[in-house]
């Protein structure tokens, strides 16, 4: 991986969860985290990977981050000097609950 793009992969999974517990408001009862981000390697794009507590609500939080698009972007703006921020695309990180079916897959398998 090219370091520029290493360097804003890291300075986005720092950033970002900063600016979305100061900027964006979500429903009650709705946990949301950053789990990582992906700058791609011409740096036009980022992928920033959302876990949500509960997973049903996931979908809901996506469309909260994606309507706060425009507000976060002209923050990351103001911290990072760069030619031009990434857009950033959310997407739902489900490896925890992938995780959970396979355990209780497996319980379930021992057991019978």
């Amino acid at each position: 991986m090219p370091y520029r793009q290493e360097k804003l992969n890291s300075i986005f999974s720092t950033l970002l969860p900063q600016l979305i517990a100061e900027e964006v408001e979500f429903p009650a009862n709705l946990l949301v985290t950053i789990s990582r981000v992906d700058v791609a390697p011409n740096l036009r794009s980022a992928k920033v990977w959302v876990s949500c507590w509960p997973f049903e609500k996931s979908t809901l939080a996506i469309e909260v981050l994606q309507s706060m698009h425009q507000v976060l972007i002209e923050h990351l703006n103001r911290k990072i000097k760069l030619r031009k921020i990434p857009l950033l695309l959310f997407r739902i990180d489900d490896s925890e609950e992938l995780a959970e079916k396979i355990e209780k897959t497996v319980d379930t398998l021992i057991l019978s």
